[in-house]
């Protein structure tokens, strides 16, 4: 499931943009959900919350917040 998430990002370069590769860490979260827990809720762009922050990805379980995700891709080309 990392190979395949790894395949689809690779060509990440300064042209592309947040957007282009969050529907592969989308799918990987998914793949992972599905084999760990599948009572995990995994939400593209929530509603910001309280303090104004709104990450890529929220993952919750029973309700509560266990986790936010950040598309980082073009930020880690950097080092």
């Amino acid at each position: 499931m990392l190979k395949g998430y790894l395949k689809n990002i690779k060509d990440i370069s300064p042209t592309t943009n947040e957007y282009t590769h969050r529907p592969f860490l989308y799918n990987l979260l998914n793949t992972l959900k599905n084999k760990f827990n599948k009572d995990l809720k995994i939400e593209h762009e929530p509603s910001r919350d309280k303090q104004g922050g709104q990450p890529d990805f929220r993952i919750s379980y029973q309700g509560l917040n266990i986790g936010y995700v950040e598309n980082l891709l073009r930020f880690l080309m950097n080092f």
